[in-house]
């Protein structure tokens, strides 16, 4: 697949100037595919970001909405499906990043706003959805659903068969076995074993998970 995926116009902005907006803008700048790269952010206060031009605001960067394409760099998976939908609302074209250094099955399906990131697995007929981070060295297997705005983190792995609903949150280094179903708004604990589905929202620790909060 190629880096960029759904790209309409030749200058980006990126929604998020912390952590996760600076992994997305190193992986942007190292393909080339954009005349430039700009930021905004509403809680940032300074005029420059990692030497690149800061735009203000996310209202402020709806005056770009028809030269720009956008992505939102936001690690919190609620705060991202909010303003990639009032992107969206107001007509921005959402693209999605592939890191060249994945594995990522020419049969799976990529949502806009996604982002596979640096070592990242995806597996034949993988459906991942919109504004979903697979994150830094995970791996999902065949046939697996991934639901919008989900965040598969840091070495976390989910084997083949497994829908995950919207707005989960897979802890690092945890594990989601075959053939099982998660409800939205599951968060898993870093290290956390998942070994039959999980039917109520909440937050889930231990080997094997138990539910520690609704």
């Amino acid at each position: 697949m190629e880096t960029i995926l759904y790209q309409k116009h030749k200058h980006l902005i990126i929604v998020g100037t912390s952590g996760h907006g600076k992994v997305l803008y190193d992986l942007v700048k190292g393909t080339n595919a954009y005349d430039s790269i700009s930021f905004v952010d509403d809680n940032y206060a300074s005029d420059t970001f990692l030497n690149e031009v800061y735009l203000g605001t996310v209202e402020d960067s709806f005056q770009y909405i028809n030269t720009h394409d956008f992505f939102v760099g936001i690690g919190n998976n609620a705060i991202r499906k909010k303003i990639s939908n009032t992107l969206l609302q107001h007509g921005a074209n959402l693209i999605s990043m592939l890191d060249p250094f994945t594995s990522v099955s020419s049969l799976a399906t990529i949502g806009r706003g996604s982002c596979i990131l640096k070592g990242a697995c995806v597996g034949i007929d993988a459906m991942i959805g919109d504004g979903v981070i697979l994150n830094t060295g995970c791996s999902v297997d065949h046939d697996c659903s991934i639901g919008n705005y989900v965040h598969v983190s840091v070495g976390a792995h989910v084997a083949g068969t497994v829908h995950i609903g919207e707005g989960s949150m897979l802890g690092a280094g945890s594990t989601v076995i075959n053939n099982l179903s998660l409800c939205e708004n599951v968060i898993l604990g870093a290290g956390a074993v998942v070994i039959e589905s999980l039917k109520e929202a909440g937050t889930y620790v231990g080997v094997p998970c138990k539910l520690i909060k609704r």
